[in-house]
């Protein structure tokens, strides 16, 4: 049973470290937003922009434009001028 906790709390640990870097590493306009949105502490509206945005390396143009149609979150994306693109097939 203590050894669960314990490794529990290293993953904890791990997960905490790594997504620290990740937001120490994003630009500054997104830093808020990943600091929320790891945190659990926004909107899923929010959640889904700042997957996005770490997705396609924070370029807003990236995701407008996107083409992982089959991504789940694709039709959510934010930056959508006027609704989601069609898809060709």
């Amino acid at each position: 049973m203590k050894s669960a906790l314990i490794e529990t709390a290293s993953l904890n640990e791990k997960i905490a470290a790594i997504r620290a870097r990740r937001i120490e590493t994003a630009p500054e306009s997104f830093r808020r937003l990943l600091t929320q949105a790891t945190a659990g502490k926004c909107s899923p509206r929010q959640a889904i922009k700042a997957q996005c945005a770490e997705c396609v390396g924070f370029d807003r143009e990236a995701i407008t434009t996107c083409t992982a149609y089959a991504c789940p979150l694709w039709h959510l994306r934010p930056f959508q001028n006027g609704g989601a693109a069609e898809v060709t097939k």
